[in-house]
């Protein structure tokens, strides 16, 4: 099953932003606040034109049980859950551009959050090469994202977003929450339709 999420948020924002910059600037501190990462670890957030991307941290510890290995994925799936939702409610709502970026800006951090986790959790055997493809193809969207992030005005914003759009037609690696979500047993009920990881 593939998951089309990022292709159809991608061109929703692009969409939603057409008719949304003329309503004006609103601050996105509330929204991107909820939209970012809940965890004690730091978080690499967009910091300009030098943004570099992180390294991923080596997989420590002992091999998780399958039942403490869903609840970790649910732990860590988290934060970018509610990054992606509040960014997408944003698009739905046609909030202004730069409301739109500065959610992006969060939804960037809380998928590296993400990215860090599933690499240097020690998941069980069939689980981990899934999880290891998911953070490399997080990885892989990030230069997208993070020029999205860094748009200076809207022009920039949706170039940008429709690169992000046209590079994610081709994203065989999408359906990797899914399938780690049924090795692990945990509700798969709202994919494809919901943003969630």
């Amino acid at each position: 099953m593939i998951d089309n999420r990022r292709t159809m948020l991608a061109a929703l924002a692009t969409a939603a932003v057409i008719s949304a910059f003329a309503t004006g600037c609103s601050a996105a501190a509330d929204v991107a606040a909820d939209a970012r990462p809940r965890s004690t670890a730091s978080s690499v957030t967009p910091t300009g034109p030098g943004s570099t991307p992180f390294s991923l941290p080596p997989r420590t510890g002992a091999t998780l049980t399958r039942a403490e290995a869903a609840r970790r994925y649910e732990q860590i799936a988290a934060g970018r859950n509610r990054a992606v939702n509040a960014l997408g409610t944003a698009v739905r709502n046609r909030r202004p551009w730069t409301e739109l970026r500065d959610l992006v800006a969060a939804r960037l951090a809380a998928e590296d959050e993400e990215s860090r986790q599933l690499a240097a959790t020690p998941w069980p055997a069939d689980v981990a090469p899934l999880a290891d493809a998911l953070a490399r193809a997080n990885m892989a969207l990030r230069p997208g994202w993070l020029k999205v992030a860094e748009a200076k005005n809207l022009n920039q914003f949706i170039r940008a977003m429709q690169t992000l759009n046209d590079d994610t037609d081709s994203d065989s690696d999408s359906d990797l929450p899914y399938r780690i979500r049924v090795l692990l047993g945990l509700p798969t009920d709202d994919f494809p339709e919901e943003p969630t990881a």
